[in-house]
C-alpha cells in the first residue's frame, strides 16, 4: 500500500511544482514530511517492545469490579520462560476470560509437556484459586492470596498410590526485562523439608 501511495504521490508532483516557486517549495516540504511517516511506519510495526504490559481491561463484569479481581493482571501475557542459566523452559500464555472474572492458563514446556489452569478470586472465600490440569494426570487445586507484592497460593496433590504432596507456588512481579518470577517448591513430609520443583523467569514475547 506504501508503495503505491507513493509513486502516485510522485507523478502529481510535477504538475503541481510546474506551477510556481512558491508552489513548489510548498510541494516538497509536504513531500519530505510524507516520506518521513512512509518511511518510519514499517520500522514501528517491526520492531516490537519487549517489556510491554497487559492492556487492562475494558469490559469487566459487574459482579467481578472488586479491586481484588485485579491482583493477578500482572501475569496476563504471552510469555517465555527461563530459568536461572537463561534456558528455555517453555512458553505460557495467559488471558483473561469471562469478561475478567478469570485468567486462563496454557503452559507449553519445552519438551512438549503441555498443562492448563482456571483462575479466579473467590468473593465469597475471600481467597484466590486454581484449578490445574496437565498431561501427565495431575489435578492440583490451590488457594491463597496476593501479599507483600507477590501471589502465593498451595494445595496438596494425591497420587493414585495415596501418596499426598505439598505444593506451594508464588508469582513475583520483577522490574526489569524479566517480569515475573515463579516458584514451586513441594514437600513430601507434611512441610518439614520443601524441594524446588519450578524455578521461571517470564519475559514477554
Amino acid at each position: 500500500m506504501f508503495r503505491h501511495m507513493e509513486r502516485d504521490t510522485v507523478a502529481g508532483r510535477s504538475a503541481l511544482a510546474a506551477k510556481s516557486p512558491i508552489n513548489r517549495r510548498r510541494v516538497i516540504l509536504a513531500l519530505s514530511s510524507m516520506a518521513s511517516a512512509l518511511c518510519a511506519a514499517p520500522l514501528v510495526a517491526q520492531s516490537g517492545s519487549p517489556t510491554q504490559v497487559a492492556t487492562p481491561p475494558t469490559d469487566i463484569a459487574p459482579a467481578c469490579a472488586a479491586p481484588e479481581f485485579r491482583q493477578f493482571d500482572f501475569w496476563v501475557g504471552r510469555w517465555e520462560v527461563r530459568d536461572a542459566n537463561g534456558r528455555v523452559l517453555g512458553t505460557n500464555t495467559i488471558d483473561l476470560v469471562n469478561r475478567g472474572c478469570g485468567l486462563r492458563e496454557q503452559w507449553s514446556g519445552a519438551s512438549g509437556f503441555v498443562g492448563t489452569s482456571l483462575n479466579t478470586y473467590d468473593a465469597g472465600r475471600k481467597q484466590w484459586h486454581q484449578t490445574w490440569i496437565d498431561v501427565g494426570g495431575t489435578l492440583l487445586l490451590l488457594n491463597g492470596h496476593f501479599l507483600g507484592g507477590a501471589m502465593t497460593m498451595s494445595g496438596e496433590t494425591v497420587a493414585p498410590d495415596g501418596k499426598q504432596t505439598m505444593n506451594r507456588i508464588v508469582w513475583r512481579p520483577m522490574p526489569g526485562p524479566g517480569a515475573l518470577r515463579q516458584t514451586w517448591e513441594q514437600s513430601a513430609d507434611g512441610g518439614r523439608t520443601w524441594s524446588t520443583a519450578f524455578d521461571g523467569v517470564y519475559f514477554k514475547r
